[in-house]
């Protein structure tokens, strides 16, 4: 539980973060009356972005979406107010990992190297209440 909600195991769907893997499980969730989706990654978002145009439903009107950016997109400055974002510092992930692998190559039996990135949470600019009392 978090923030005071059940966790409810039919509205937490999988994907595999291929395209068209978030469009796969929208139906279900919209049929359940599903007010907000965090999507995990660039991709799934965008696909879920489109899927949600076709069928008519508008972002921060009549369906909430958190979306984790990990990577750079002309579509996300589209519907940057429109979606909460959690910005991941890609650049910096690839440089760790790399660096991760080039010393397990010299030195396999090494102790893994845990590094802390920061990731950037940035709301969309349009005002709302957190219970939707509005819709």
């Amino acid at each position: 539980m978090d923030c005071g909600l059940p966790e409810e195991e039919a509205l937490i769907h999988y994907g595999d973060s291929m395209s068209n893997s978030a469009c796969l499980c929208l139906d279900e969730l919209l049929e359940q009356n599903c007010d907000a989706l965090i999507v995990t990654n660039g991709l799934m978002a965008s696909e879920t972005m489109i899927y949600l145009h076709k069928k008519g439903i508008q972002l921060a009107k009549d369906i909430d979406l958190v979306s984790f950016i990990d990577y750079d997109s002309d579509f996300y400055q589209i519907y940057s107010n429109q979606v909460d974002s959690i910005v991941q510092p890609v650049e910096e992930l690839g440089t760790a990992a790399g660096e991760q692998i080039l010393k397990r190559i010299e030195k396999p039996d090494a102790p893994v190297f845990e590094e802390v990135l920061t990731s950037v949470y940035r709301p969309y600019n349009l005002p709302r209440s957190w219970n939707h009392s509005d819709r």
